[in-house]
């Protein structure tokens, strides 16, 4: 199976998620000014919650019960989940099934659950 790389970037200034189809530069050449705002590009982590909604990095997910912040681990090279109140991050894969979460929102659109986090 081949691993999808894929990317999406959050444009402080105007507030919008800019989805990786229209990232594509040369295709999308009006968007380059856009882009300058972008200060968080966010990596597609190749897996899907139950509803097949992409995961990338900066959403949150829920199984109904917790609510974790997917982040990347620079120091272990690995997507990891991130929860308030425990000891250390948790590889995303080992941690939790992502057939049996669902994408709730991300830390820019949905900063308020970052309090929950």
């Amino acid at each position: 199976m081949k691993r999808e790389i894929k990317f999406r970037a959050w444009n402080e200034e105007d507030k919008v998620m800019i989805e990786g189809d229209n990232l594509a530069f040369e295709q999308y050449a009006p968007l380059v000014d856009q882009l300058k705002s972008c200060k968080h590009i966010m990596q597609y982590t190749g897996l899907k919650d139950k509803n097949e909604t992409e995961i990338y990095e900066g959403d949150f997910i829920s199984n109904g019960h917790d609510t974790c912040l997917i982040i990347w681990r620079h120091d272990l090279a690995s997507f990891a989940l991130s929860k308030n109140g425990w000891a250390y991050d948790h590889y995303f894969g080992e941690a939790v099934d992502p057939g049996y979460v669902e994408v709730i929102g991300n830390k820019f659109q949905n900063s308020d659950l970052l309090r929950n986090k």
